[in-house]
């Protein structure tokens, strides 16, 4: 996203912000029960730190989830998309935004599935972009294989397929990361047998 944001000649002056849906357990009944929190995206330093500092932000966000009652969650999540359908209907954009976007992770497919006994290759979900925003990304999985979905309003002037490259490369990135972090860092060798990284352990 920084990229993608940088070649526009708008890169990030901050760090950006997720609408992230999380499920709630006290649902009280059938079906799902949702609230939207925020998330931030930090902005500079290295791909594995980035990404170290979103799962504890997470963790953290999921330690205070279960501390709030679903009533009081699902009441937030009402009035803050109140306020954000009424300044897209009025039209307000040099107001501040709560988010940038919406990240959402679905529950995937363990198993392949069928249709008309020819087994499914690709199951994607159909999300919806958020109020006063212009781009949702859904992750999922299916089977063994991970895909990111791009969803953009049609009139905007966003390109997914631009968005998708730079996931390819910011996933190179973080591969290269991680492989200097475990070059960096190798277990002791016992027996004066030859070095092993942590990856051949």
């Amino acid at each position: 996203m920084t990229r993608y944001l940088a070649e526009r000649g708008t890169p990030p002056r901050q760090s950006l912000v997720a609408d992230i849906p999380v499920a709630l357990d006290d649902h009280g009944g059938t079906g799902n029960r949702i609230t939207i929190l925020q998330v931030r995206w930090p902005a500079g330093r290295r791909s594995r730190e980035r990404l170290q500092d979103i799962v504890r932000e997470t963790r953290e966000l999921k330690g205070e989830v279960h501390a709030i009652s679903g009533n009081a969650l699902m009441l937030y999540s009402i009035v803050e998309h109140s306020v954000a359908s009424l300044i897209e209907s009025l039209n307000l954009r040099p107001l501040p935004m709560l988010a940038n976007t919406v990240v959402s992770n679905p529950a995937g497919l363990n198993e392949r599935v069928y249709f008309n006994g020819a087994p499914v290759e690709l199951a994607l979900p159909v999300s919806v972009v958020g109020h006063h925003q212009v781009l949702n990304v859904t992750i999922t999985t299916y089977v063994d294989q991970l895909d990111v979905t791009f969803i953009a309003l049609r009139d905007s002037d966003t390109r997914p397929a631009r968005l998708a490259d730079y996931t390819v490369t910011a996933l190179d990135d973080l591969k290269r990361d991680l492989a200097r972090r475990r070059r960096r860092v190798r277990p002791p060798n016992p027996a004066g047998g030859p070095d092993r990284t942590l990856t051949d352990a």
